[in-house]
């Protein structure tokens, strides 16, 4: 390392190219300032009012989301709540859970009195997989729990890399921005 002096300690991380589709599609023009504030905005209650307000009213279709804190402290435990209430409301939730088994947040909805057709779970962490079952589903809402553990084809490293969160996190807000999921 040419900072550091010592051996050993560079990585090499491998971008591969975008997908080509993504960059030869027409891009979307500007649009007035005027007509964005005009346009209304309904946004995702989570049926639960500290939750709501600390977001602004609401999840905002095409936003993203990015919840934080020390392990243990119910991050997981809050969004199965969340996304519980908003498909009790009639709309189609999924939840990727790269750090638990599908038993385990089953039992975790049971105990928390969770159960609804429109609440689906997924281990997938790989995100072009969880792109495609995106693509197919429409989900209002869906949760990637937790980014660390998402990995994707466009960058050559282990899960919870920075080249790899930092792509994994772009690809899902962007498919979020187009979707407004």
């Amino acid at each position: 390392c040419t900072e550091c002096g010592k051996w050993n300690t560079l990585v090499e991380e491998v971008y591969r190219d975008r997908d080509v589709q993504r960059r030869s599609r027409a891009a979307k023009p500007p649009v007035k300032v005027g007509k964005i504030a005009e346009a209304p905005v309904t946004r995702v209650s989570g049926e639960m009012t500290e939750f709501d307000r600390v977001v602004g009213g609401g999840l905002v279709p095409g936003g993203v989301l990015l919840l934080g804190g020390h392990p243990g402290i119910g991050k997981s435990t809050l969004v199965l709540q969340l996304l519980g209430n908003i498909a009790r409301a009639g709309r189609s939730v999924c939840y990727f859970s790269g750090e638990e088994s599908e038993q385990q947040i089953g039992m975790r909805a049971s105990r928390l009195q969770i159960d609804s057709d429109d609440l689906y779970i997924s281990n997938e962490n790989q995100v072009e997989d969880i792109l495609s079952i995106l693509n197919q589903m429409r989900p209002a809402v869906a949760v990637v729990d937790s980014i660390q553990t998402a990995l994707t084809d466009q960058v050559d490293s282990l899960p919870g890399n920075v080249s790899q969160v930092r792509e994994s996190a772009a690809m899902l807000q962007q498919f979020g921005k187009e979707q407004d999921c």
